[in-house]
């Protein structure tokens, strides 16, 4: 096979640097996604004042992975997403189910790499050390006390559906600023019906 000169050679990276820059930025940017296979544990309550109250916990997922990236300084991400959708009338079924609310809890983990202790920061704001794994596991892979008002619905019947997906963020010194938006190694479970309920 004949070699290119390097002046040959300049002007084929030339040529192909668009399309060698749009499969660089597909491998990049495109998540590995890993689908997980486990039973939600779930529990909810509708009150009085139409307040929905539910918990998720999922057994950990990839939690050897999850502990390695994170000893060598990446980031976790876990969210925990609940679904409520109104199940149509019989007369309305051809329409399909109405989804009416849609509400995230999402937490964000790091190691401290000198006393190995996780520190967990929630989408609210709160901060949470745990100083060894089996504690940031119970901790992480659980939500409790989801709360989602649902005082302006209709009367009618609704069910709920949930998931859990985790993102392991691979911080790439060069691209620390673009660590916010590299999707990393997503494994979420598939949606799961999870409860149902009466607005009377």
């Amino acid at each position: 096979m004949r070699q290119l000169q390097p002046k040959q050679y300049i002007i084929y990276l030339r040529a192909n640097l668009k399309k060698n820059s749009l499969i660089l930025s597909f491998l990049l940017f495109f998540p590995l996604l890993h689908v997980y296979a486990a039973t939600l544990e779930t529990s909810y309550n509708l009150d009085s004042n139409n307040l929905l109250t539910c918990s998720i916990r999922t057994p950990p997922m990839r939690a050897r992975s999850i502990l390695e990236m994170m000893d060598i300084g990446h980031r976790t991400e876990i969210i925990f997403t609940i679904r409520v959708y109104q199940d149509q009338r019989r007369f309305l079924r051809f329409r399909g189910n109405r989804r009416i609310k849609d509400y995230s809890v999402s937490y964000v983990a790091t190691r401290d790499l000198v006393s190995g202790a996780f520190r967990i920061v929630k989408n609210n704001g709160q901060r949470i050390t745990k100083e060894n794994e089996e504690a940031f596991f119970n901790f992480f892979f659980s939500a409790n006390d989801i709360r989602i008002d649902m005082s302006d619905a209709e009367k009618g019947d609704y069910y709920i559906v949930g998931r859990v997906e985790v993102r392991v963020i691979k911080l790439i010194p060069p691209l620390n600023l673009l660590s916010n938006i590299l999707p990393g190694i997503i494994t979420r479970t598939d949606w799961e019906r999870v409860g149902a309920f009466r607005i009377n």
